[in-house]
């Protein structure tokens, strides 16, 4: 099924597929658990019997099968598809991978056994194994993804098949959410995340997701490479994702994709288009460009007026109190209490600064939000309450993989991407934490090698050869 999607002349049916899977699964679950399953059934047994070429379809199958967690959520498949089955799915495929794969990343084997020991301990003495896998679980599928991924070698257009396996489930998403959003003068739009446009789920959550179907398709848009076959369709697709994130209310994903794209286009126009194997200028960049910078002005302008100019308001950071007048616009204000989150974390590290106070600990611990136990949502100060300075040592060890993914690309343009996904991936974790997928997929992913295809390679060879021969001639 995975190697029918991918190598398909027809892109457009199957992108038309995977909207009409949304559209049904919001009328029906039974719909999505036959797909979800019937996946499973074909896919599962091919991995097993797998030979030659395990690890690409091997990366196929994780980038696919892990992208309908939010549609799963969605739609409320739990336990018979249970909510947190992504990191379920990526610890038992990436064990795999690694135990059937030579592996050079020794740097995931350390961050997995940093968060080992806050398994062992807990200071608030109420947590149960759901707390630990909703905390921990999302850092030792990173860990494992960097074991599994980092020098892994693959080429360009398995890459781009990687991201399109990304990107199919999340436009089911998409449906889902536009048949489930009511009439917009039923909506009460405030000045906090909104769940009625969500799909009546977290908004945070869904937000992120779109946010990265978003990024992933201005990828393909500025590097023009066809996703479904119709440019207009990809552009349609593409202001969908934006105009659908920005109604949720949860900035997080559409500000975490935008700066992801900036990064992007930095990143090439940094490279001044040396050594590409795709040749693109700043000329070229502008031509793809502008169309959607244009055209995203007009879809937030037109989100605004739809919410009586809540929206505005909203990315400034005013809630009800501040306009009111009993709150002042602040950090805390422009990041939903992220801020007071953070604040309070940091005084758990700071009264336990060497082991913290044990894996999923902090939401009952911490004084900032002591009346309404709150869990985590920034990763790195998560890291750092609940695992100390083992935390802070793994977090230091996400922040050198750039480094290493750009020592590792030759290619300017594929490491851009590929930085681009790390950034967007880290972002994610400062507002959503490790609650999803995209962090522990996204960072991992990144270490990937990008290798020129083996065509290229004959042909340089040979280019290699010819000159040799006419050197000697020459002589």
């Amino acid at each position: 099924m995975i190697n029918n999607i991918i190598n398909t002349k027809y892109p457009l049916f199957w992108t038309v597929l995977h909207l009409l899977l949304g559209v049904l699964v919001s009328n029906s679950t039974t719909v999505l658990y036959v797909w979800f399953f019937g996946i499973l059934a074909v896919e599962t047994p091919k991995l097993l019997a797998a030979k030659k070429g395990l690890n690409i379809q091997l990366n196929y199958f994780i980038t696919y099968i892990v992208s309908f967690e939010m549609l799963c959520r969605m739609a409320r498949t739990s336990p018979i598809i249970p909510y947190e089955m992504s990191k379920y799915i990526l610890f038992v495929l990436f064990a795999y991978g690694i135990m059937m794969r030579y592996s050079k990343g020794n740097i995931g084997w350390l961050m997995f056994l940093l968060l080992i020991p806050a398994l062992f301990y807990d200071d608030s003495e109420i947590i149960n194994t759901e707390n630990l896998i909703f905390n921990v679980m999302g850092g030792l599928d990173l860990a494992l993804g960097v074991i599994y991924f980092k020098g892994q070698s693959i080429t360009k257009e398995q890459l781009l098949n990687m991201l399109k396996l990304c990107v199919y489930p999340l436009l089911a998403v998409l449906s889902f959410v536009v048949i489930r959003t009511p009439e917009y003068d039923d909506i009460a739009f405030d000045l906090s995340a909104n769940f009625d446009t969500s799909g009546g789920f977290g908004s945070n959550q869904v937000s992120t997701a779109l946010g990265l179907g978003l990024f992933i398709l201005v990828v393909f848009w500025l590097i023009g490479k066809e996703f479904t076959g119709n440019r207009i369709l990809e552009l349609g697709l593409i202001l969908g994702f934006f105009f659908q994130g920005l109604l949720t209310f949860s900035r997080g994903g559409v500000t975490g994709a935008v700066i992801a794209c900036l990064a992007l286009v930095f990143l090439i126009s940094f490279s001044g288009g040396r050594k590409m194997s795709t040749k693109i200028n700043l000329q070229q960049i502008a031509v793809y460009l502008i169309p959607i910078v244009i055209l995203g002005i007009l879809v937030f302008q037109a989100v605004d007026s739809i919410t009586g100019n809540n929206l505005t308001l909203r990315y400034k950071g005013e809630t009800a109190g501040t306009r009111a007048g009993s709150k002042e616009v602040s950090l805390n204000t422009l990041t939903t209490n992220r801020y007071a989150i953070f604040l309070g974390d940091l005084e758990l590290w700071e009264e336990n600064i060497l082991l913290g106070v044990g894996a999923g600990a902090s939401k009952d611990l911490r004084p900032t939000t002591e009346e309404v136990p709150t869990a985590a949502h920034v990763e790195l100060s998560r890291l750092l309450a609940e695992h100390g300075l083992f935390g802070l040592f793994y977090f230091i060890l996400i922040l050198l993989i750039p480094f290493t993914v750009w020592r590792s690309n030759p290619d300017p343009l594929y490491r851009s991407i590929l930085i681009a996904i790390y950034i967007l991936g880290l972002y994610t974790s400062f507002h959503a934490a490790m609650r999803t997928y995209i962090t522990p997929l996204l960072i991992s992913m990144s270490l990937i090698v990008v290798k020129e295809t083996v065509p290229t390679l004959r042909k340089k060879i040979e280019l290699n050869i010819d000159k040799l021969s006419l050197s000697n001639y020459i002589k």
